[in-house]
């Protein structure tokens, strides 16, 4: 105990001047001293909380932070899921086909029904459309499936139009779903694919 408060009263007069003040440029080399030593675990000032030996954080070569979420580089990264090789050929789960059609089809017509083309354009209800099915069948999606989504919408004027889409395709476990909306001034095409990731 002797020599621990040595080392504190040699500490403090180590950083004032001489009229008594404390000096924060002497404080700074002080502890940076201090580290260099080695010595940080034997000064009390420096003890961390929840250690009765009265060892220091500098003590240890990498420290956590210490704000919870974060990392030693600013904000945590969400840990990405990986799959590895489980040597399946088929599927666990399917989608549910007849629910996703459903799916499709009620959400374009509720978004499509009552607004004109002049409307859909201008407020950009494709965008607010396209991520509400996003949302949706993302929440339907089997393990090891993925789905691309197009929803496409335009003003017919007695013009062709063909929409077209290629893939390297798994007849077995791979399909598509289409709906199509068309009234009077505005025609509404989503298709979903939905593929099979071995």
């Amino acid at each position: 105990m002797e020599g621990k408060s040595n080392i504190q009263g040699d500490f403090r007069d180590g950083i004032r001047t001489e009229d008594g003040k404390v000096s924060f440029k002497k404080v700074s080399l002080s502890l940076r001293q201090a580290f260099r030593r080695n010595t940080a675990g034997e000064l009390n000032m420096l003890r961390v909380p929840g250690t009765d030996d009265g060892s220091s954080s500098y003590g240890t070569s990498r420290r956590g932070s210490i704000m919870p979420g974060f990392g030693r580089f600013g904000l945590a990264k969400k840990p990405k899921t990986t799959y590895e090789p489980t040597y399946k050929m088929d599927p666990d789960d399917k989608p549910d086909i007849a629910s996703m059609k459903l799916i499709l089809e009620e959400t374009v017509l509720q978004c499509s029904e009552k607004i004109t083309w002049p409307e859909f354009h201008k407020t950009k209800a494709l965008l607010r459309l396209n991520n509400l099915l996003h949302r949706k069948i993302k929440a339907m999606m089997p393990k090891r499936y993925r789905f691309v989504l197009q929803v496409m919408a335009f003003e017919p004027d007695q013009q062709d139009a063909k929409l077209c889409s290629s893939f390297l395709w798994n007849g077995e476990h791979d399909t598509y779903l289409t709906y199509k909306f068309e009234k009077f001034d505005l025609t509404v095409v989503s298709i979903l694919h939905l593929i099979y990731i071995e």
